[in-house]
C-alpha cells in the first residue's frame, strides 16, 4: 500500500514541478535536504558550483557547496534585489561552473528571481541549472522542463501547505548522467541517489529496495496536498 502511495507522489510531484523527468521523488526530511541532496550528488573535489547569492538562501547554500569539497564561487547582489540574466550569463562564462545555483523564492528578502533563459544559457555553457523552489513552488508559475532546469527541489510545509518533513526534488536526464559521472562516492548515504532513486524505483533498470522507513503519516499528507492541488489545477 505504501508503494503505491510512493508511485501517486511521484507522479504529483511531477505535476507540480511540470516535469517528466523519472529521477522524481521526495525526500523523508525539511527543504534544507533538498538543498543538501543538490551539493551532496551533483558535487565533488574537482567540480565547481556557483552560488547566486543575494540572501540566507544563497549563504548556506554555500556553506554545503563547500562540504563536499567542491570549488565554490558567488555572484552575489544586495539583499532585496534579484540577478539579471546578463549578470549570471557573465559569472557563468567567467567561471565556468558545472554548476549554477539559483533560489527561486529568497523568503529572507522577499525577492522572487526570475528564471527566464537562465536554464538555456547554462546548457550553452556547459553547466547544470539547480533551483531552490521552497519558498515559491506554487505561488507562482514555474514550469521545470520548459525552463530547462536539471534539479529542482520544494518544501512541504510552504505553499503546498502541508505538514512539514517532506521535501519533494527532480533531477533531469542531464543531472542523472552529471551524477553517474561522479568519480567518487556522495558524502551522504541518506541522500545518495543511487540508493534514493531505487527507494523511489526511478530507475529503469533496477527494481526497488529498501533504503529507509519512510515518514508515512508525513508522506500521506504530501500525497493529499498534491492531490488538491492537482484537483484545483497550477493554472488557478
Amino acid at each position: 500500500e505504501f508503494c503505491k502511495v510512493m508511485d501517486d507522489i511521484k507522479a504529483g510531484t511531477q505535476y507540480i514541478f511540470q516535469t517528466k523527468n523519472e529521477m522524481t521523488f521526495a525526500l523523508s526530511a525539511t527543504g534544507h535536504a533538498g538543498m543538501e541532496c543538490v551539493m551532496s550528488n551533483v558535487l565533488e573535489p574537482g567540480r565547481t558550483v556557483l552560488i547566486a547569492n543575494n540572501g540566507i538562501w544563497g549563504v548556506r547554500s554555500k556553506d554545503m557547496a563547500e562540504r563536499q569539497g567542491a570549488t565554490v564561487k558567488e555572484i552575489n547582489v544586495s539583499a532585496g534585489d534579484n540577478f539579471s540574466l546578463a549578470q549570471l550569463e557573465a559569472a557563468v562564462k567567467e567561471h565556468k561552473p558545472d554548476l549554477l545555483f539559483v533560489t527561486h523564492g529568497e523568503s529572507s528578502t522577499g525577492v522572487v528571481q526570475p528564471l527566464d533563459g537562465v536554464g538555456a544559457m547554462c546548457h550553452a555553457n556547459n553547466c547544470l541549472f539547480a533551483v531552490d523552489t521552497v519558498a515559491s513552488l506554487g505561488g507562482v508559475p514555474l514550469k521545470a522542463d520548459e525552463l530547462e532546469i536539471d534539479i529542482i527541489y520544494t518544501g512541504s510545509q510552504k505553499v503546498l501547505g502541508v505538514p512539514p518533513g517532506t521535501a519533494p526534488i527532480s533531477f533531469s536526464p542531464r543531472a542523472v548522467a552529471s551524477f553517474k559521472s561522479r568519480k567518487v562516492k556522495p558524502t551522504s548515504f541518506y541522500l545518495d541517489l543511487d540508493w534514493l532513486g531505487e527507494y523511489w524505483n526511478c530507475w529503469p533498470d533496477k527494481g526497488r529496495i529498501y533504503h529507509h522507513t519512510g515518514p508515512v503519516n508525513a508522506m500521506y499528507g504530501l500525497r493529499e496536498g498534491l492531490a488538491m492541488v492537482a484537483e484545483e489545477g497550477l493554472e488557478n
